[in-house]
Parts: C-alpha cells; structure tokens; sequence
C-alpha cells in the first residue's frame, strides 16, 4: 500500500496534467482497450456474419486524426478538500503538503500551540492532543518547558537545569541536565547531551547529540552521533558529514 500511495498514485495524478507522461510510464498498455487474440477460444469472430448489410443506418468512414488516435486518456483523480476558511462552529482546518524541512518544523509548532484536552475539557481543534505533556513525572525540578506552545509525547525525560521553549518532543527522548532546546522538533529515541544548545533543529529518530554541542538551523538524519562540542551554524552538509565520519562510515 505504500507503494501504492507513493507511485502509483503521485505518477497517475502528475500524468492527468504534464503532457507526454503517460507516455513514458507506459499508460497506454493499462488504459487503451487491448484487442482479443486471433486464438481465443471466447472470441466471436468464427462466426462470419455481415452485420452491415443488416443495419439501416450508415456510420462515415473518416478516420480520426493522427492526433485524436495518438491522444491518451488519463482519468483523472477526484480528491475532496477542506475548505480553507472556517465555516460556522468548525475552525479552519490544518492541511497542507509538508515535504521540506522548514515547513515539518513550522507546521510541527503550530500544532504545539494547540490547548491539550485534559486542560481545555474538550478538543479545542481535531488535531489536539489528550496532553500537552504525556508524561509529567519525566520533567525534574528546576527545569523550564513552556507548555503553552511545547508538545512532549510518552517517556520524554527532562533533566534538571534544562530549557525547552517552542518545541516538539517525541516519544522515548532524553534532555539531559542544562540543554536549552528553541523551536525544535525531535523525532522518537533522541538524546540530547549535556549543556546543548540547539535553535531551529529537526532531529531524527535515535539520534545522538553529544555534551556541549551547538546547533543552529540543522537537520540531523535519523541513527546520526554528533561528537560532542560540535558547532554547526547554519549547515547541514557538515553535519551529515561529520556524523558519518563520527560513527566510523
């Protein structure tokens, strides 16, 4: 099914709309009626009747034209979509296409900001959470996470002497003590070492960022250990880099 969704789909919606596409994906051998084999048994053509000569109306002869013949078909792809404004009680609904690193991250702490369940007493929008905090007893003493506008699922651990402003948290991550987090999103399994800074990141699911590090509008790919005291302002490349060179690839 993820092929599906992926391929099948995205090609075939592309191919409604960008001429000569279907083409080259071969469209024409799935849409265009295939002819029966002369050795067919369930064919009709043995029998040999001259059904013209019976009919009393006369179709024209002209053929199409090579372009009408060449000409393929696409069916299109119906898809329902929300409307953009709110419409009486129903608040405008959030759908949008996040396939780039800013807009994960942008989308991610708008739904942050969203008031949990447990303490508004109903959904206050369908993309609410039950708790903004999942697991309260994680969170030590002397620490700073701004629930208004944070989002941390089940077994977030936050050491003490930590900062988490505007950001989103996923399940099994580990802040260790003095780490100071600003619009973030971490994916599942992250450990953030000691004394961190990090601003702007996306983190990947069971990534390692060592003690001491800084990191600045960085997107750390998932399984990635980052040494500790690295510094990456503004660059990914080096960050991917060093991560490899780092885990002995």
């Amino acid at each position: 099914m993820d092929s599906i969704e992926e391929d099948v789909v995205g090609w075939w919606a592309k191919a409604g709309w960008q001429d000569g596409l279907g083409e080259k994906l071969n469209l024409r051998k799935a849409l265009d009626p295939i002819a029966p084999a002369e050795n067919d048994e369930n064919t009709t053509s043995a029998v040999k009747s001259d059904f013209e000569t019976l009919c009393s109306t006369y179709a024209s002869n002209i053929d199409p034209s090579e372009e009408q013949k060449s000409k393929l078909v696409v069916p299109p792809l119906l898809a329902y979509v929300h409307p953009s404004q709110p419409s009486g009680d129903a608040p405008a609904p959030l759908i949008r296409r996040v396939d780039t690193g800013p807009l994960l991250l942008s989308v991610s702490l708008q739904l942050a900001k969203l008031e949990g369940i447990d303490t508004a007493g109903k959904a206050s929008s369908p993309f609410a959470h039950a708790s903004k905090v999942a697991y309260p007893e994680g969170i030590a003493a002397r620490t700073t996470v701004t629930r208004p506008d944070c989002l941390l699922a089940e077994n977030v651990i936050v050491e003490e002497k930590s900062s988490i402003k505007e950001c989103v948290i996923g399940a099994n991550c580990t802040i260790s003590t003095g780490a100071k987090l600003l619009r973030c999103v971490l994916m599942d399994g992250v450990l953030v070492g000691k004394n961190c800074k990090l601003t702007g990141c996306i983190l990947g699911r069971r990534s390692k960022i060592g003690d001491d590090s800084s990191l600045q509008d960085c997107e750390v790919q998932e399984n990635l250990i980052v040494l500790a005291k690295s510094k990456f302002p503004h660059n990914l490349i080096l960050l991917i880099i060093y991560s490899y060179i780092s885990s002995g690839r």
